[in-house]
């Protein structure tokens, strides 16, 4: 069976209804969460820049730094991918 990719990602949907978050969250720790979410790797939380160290390439690439939620999808995917690697059935 092959997955079609999401039409949406979780930061589109937080981004898209940030005005209403407030109200369905039931602590300031959760609204904290939503908020670092929504702004992964985006321009809000800051960049720098890296150039490709491949001799045929060698360009300039931006990246956008991570909130480093554990909640996050975005950051704990290499995690998630690393523990697939280890497991035994």
């Amino acid at each position: 069976m092959v997955m079609s990719s999401a039409t949406y990602e979780v930061d589109q949907v937080l981004e898209r209804n940030q005005e209403t978050l407030a109200d369905h969250c039931a602590n300031s720790w959760q609204l904290r969460t939503l908020h670092a979410v929504r702004k992964c790797r985006t321009a809000a939380l800051g960049g720098h820049i890296d150039r490709c160290l491949n001799p045929s390439c060698r360009r300039l690439h931006l990246s956008y730094n991570s909130c480093r939620n554990r909640h996050c999808q975005k950051c704990q995917k290499g995690t998630m991918d690393q523990g697939k690697g280890r497991r035994t059935f």
